[in-house]
C-alpha cells in the first residue's frame, strides 16, 4: 500500500506524532553515551545514496562512532541509531522510547543486523538502549547512564538471521507484485501498531460488525467473526459473559445508554456537591521537572470547578516553578481537599489526582461512559467532555480539536499557545461539559 497507493494513508493522529517526537529526544539523550559522534542521516529519501557512501567512509576510516549510520545491502536500507567502533569489530545501539524490550524491537534489530552483515561489516555486539521505568529524575542534567537500561540482544539476534532473510524474501514478493495483497482486516490491523490505511480498509466493514465492538480486545473480535459471529445481532447468552461487552451491546443494539440504575445510585450514594477537574497531562520519556519518572503523567494546563461555590481557576504552569506543586495549590484554592468526591477525564488527569490529591476520592467520568453499569453507543476515540456533551446533545461542537493530545502538540510548537484567551475558554469549555455531563448521568439514575 505505501508502494502503490500511498495517498490512501490516514493522517497522522497528534498522539502518533507526539509519539515520534518522544523518540527524538530520547535518541538525542542516549548520543550522551557516546559522544562527539558524526551524523549520517539522509534528510530526505534522495540524499539516502550521500548517506551510504559517508557511512562507509566513515567506516573505512574506522571513525569512533557514528549517529544513523546508514547501510544498504540485498535492497533493504537500514539506519542504525548508534555504531561504535570498539577497536576490533562494531558494537551497534537501537535506541527505544520504551521502558521495555518488545518482540517488535527484536526484529528491528536483528534486520539491521543482517543488513550490516551482508554490507561486509566486522560486527560485535548488537544492543538496545531502552528507559530505565525506576528512573527518579532528581533534578538537574540527566545522566544518561541511570536513565537507560542496556540490553545486550546478540545471541537472539544471530539466531533470527535465517528468519530474517526469509521474511525479507517474502516482503520483495509483496512490492514486487503489481497490485496491493489482497487482506481481510483482523487483529493483524492492530499489531504491531495501528496500521496507516485503517481508514481505507475498515470503511466497508459494517457499523454493527463484531469488529467495531470497543469493550474486547481485538483478537476476541476477530475470533468471534471465526466462529461465524459477523454481527453484534448474532451475539448469544453465553457470548456476553464480560459485563460491559453485555451494557455494550444492549447500547448499540437499542441506540440509546444502557443503564443498570441500581448499580449507578450505588456509585453516587453520597455525592451531594461534586468537584470537577479538566487536566492536560503530558507523559514525557525524560522526565523534566524533579521527584518524576518517565512517563508520568506531568499536568501542562488545568482548570477547576471546586465545591465551594462557582470558582473556577485557571492555570498553567509557570516558568521555573513545578506545575505538579502549582496544580495542587490551585486544586486546594477551589477547595478541593481532604475528603473531596471529584470528577476527571481519562487516566493520565486521573494518576494526576491521585498524586496530588491522595486524601480524595478520585472518579474518572469517561470510564463511567463506558462501563458495566453505564455505556453510551459513541465512539471513546478522540473523546473529550465537550465533544461528548454535543453528541449527546448538551453543548455545541468544539469549532476546533481539543483532544488533549492535539494541545499538546500545539504547546511543543508554541509555548504561549497554553496561556492564550483560547486555551482559557477550551477549559472553560471542558469543565462545563464535565458538569453537564454529570447532571446527565444522575437524571439517568433516576
Amino acid at each position: 500500500m505505501h508502494k502503490h497507493r500511498p495517498f490512501l494513508r490516514d493522517k497522522m493522529s497528534a498522539l502518533l506524532l507526539n509519539k515520534f517526537d518522544r523518540g527524538h529526544d530520547v535518541g538525542a539523550l542516549a548520543h550522551q553515551l557516546f559522544p562527539k559522534g558524526e551524523n549520517c542521516a539522509p534528510h530526505h529519501p534522495a540524499a539516502y545514496r550521500k548517506s551510504i557512501e559517508k557511512t562507509l567512509k566513515l567506516v573505512e576510516d574506522k571513525f569512533p562512532v557514528l549517529y544513523e549510520a546508514t547501510f544498504q545491502a540485498e535492497g533493504v536500507l537500514v539506519m542504525v541509531d548508534i555504531l561504535v567502533f570498539n577497536g576490533l569489530s562494531w558494537d551497534m545501539y537501537e535506541v527505544k522510547s520504551s521502558l521495555k524490550v518488545s518482540q517488535t524491537y527484536l526484529y528491528d534489530v536483528a534486520l539491521q543486523y543482517y543488513v550490516l552483515q551482508k554490507a561486509n561489516l566486522s560486527l560485535g555486539k548488537a544492543y538496545i538502549l531502552h528507559v530505565n521505568q525506576d528512573y527518579l529524575y532528581p533534578g538537574g542534567d540527566i545522566d544518561p547512564l541511570l536513565f537507560f537500561n542496556k540490553v545486550d540482544l546478540t545471541a537472539e539476534v544471530v539466531d533470527l538471521q535465517d528468519k530474517i532473510k526469509l521474511l525479507i524474501d517474502s516482503e520483495k514478493q509483496v512490492l514486487e507484485s503489481a497490485s496491493s495483497p489482497a487482506m481481510d482486516i483482523g487483529p493483524w490491523c492492530f499489531l504491531p501498531y495501528a496500521c496507516d490505511f485503517m481508514g481505507h480498509c475498515w470503511k466497508s466493514e459494517p457499523l454493527n460488525s463484531v469488529a467495531r465492538l470497543q469493550s474486547i480486545p481485538p483478537h476476541e473480535r476477530f475470533l468471534l467473526k471465526e466462529n461465524g459471529i459477523f454481527s453484534w445481532n448474532d451475539l448469544q447468552e453465553h457470548h456476553l459473559k464480560d459485563p460491559i461487552l453485555s451494557a455494550e451491546v444492549v447500547a448499540r443494539y437499542s441506540g440509546k445508554p444502557f443503564v443498570n440504575k441500581e448499580e449507578l445510585q450505588y456509585k453516587l450514594e453520597g455525592i451531594t456537591i461534586p468537584a470537577f477537574a479538566y487536566i492536560v497531562a503530558a507523559e514525557n520519556a525524560i522526565p523534566q521537572f524533579p521527584e518524576t519518572h518517565p512517563f508520568e503523567p506531568v499536568p501542562l494546563l488545568w482548570g477547576f470547578n471546586g465545591n465551594e461555590g462557582e470558582a473556577i481557576n485557571i492555570a498553567s504552569s509557570r516558568e521555573g516553578q513545578n506545575p505538579i506543586e502549582l496544580c495542587q495549590k490551585d486544586a486546594f484554592s477551589v477547595g478541593l481537599g481532604s475528603g473531596s468526591v471529584f470528577f476527571t477525564w481519562g487516566n493520565r488527569a486521573t494518576h494526576v489526582l491521585h498524586r496530588l490529591l491522595p486524601e480524595s476520592q478520585v472518579e474518572d467520568l469517561e470510564q463511567w461512559l463506558w462501563s458495566s453499569f453505564l455505556y453510551f453507543p459513541l465512539s471513546r476515540e478522540d473523546s473529550e467532555p465537550w465533544l461528548f456533551a454535543s453528541q449527546v446533545g448538551l453543548m455545541d461542537a468544539p469549532v476546533e480539536k481539543s483532544a488533549s493530545e492535539d494541545i499538546l502538540r500545539k504547546l511543543r510548537k508554541d509555548e504561549n499557545y497554553g496561556s492564550s484567551r483560547q486555551m482559557s475558554i477550551i477549559i472553560q469549555r471542558e469543565l462545563a461539559a464535565l458538569k453537564l455531563i454529570f447532571q446527565l448521568i444522575k437524571e439517568l439514575s433516576v
